[in-house]
């Protein structure tokens, strides 16, 4: 769907990243960005004008009363990664 965008891209995600290792920035072994994706959104926007919209979780975002290894809407990553 990415690469048949022709306006707008609304991505409405917990994050972008893989999960990270707690009190890092290093994905945990094994998981990766996921490149293919981010290389259509770029596609998308440099070579037929897209505009992208964004709402990403805050980093490891926790709902109230839980823990973090209970729910995290959050792999870890900030909008600067």
């Amino acid at each position: 769907m990415i690469n048949s965008s022709k306006t707008i891209i609304r991505l409405v995600l917990q994050d972008l990243g893989p999960v990270c290792i707690p009190g890092t920035k290093k994905a945990l072994p094994g998981l990766v960005w996921p490149k293919e994706y981010l290389g259509a959104i770029g596609d998308a926007i440099y070579e037929r004008g897209v505009d992208v919209e964004m709402i990403l979780s805050n980093p490891n975002s926790i709902p109230g009363g839980l823990k973090g290894t209970e729910a995290n809407y959050g792999n870890g990553w900030d909008c600067v990664d």
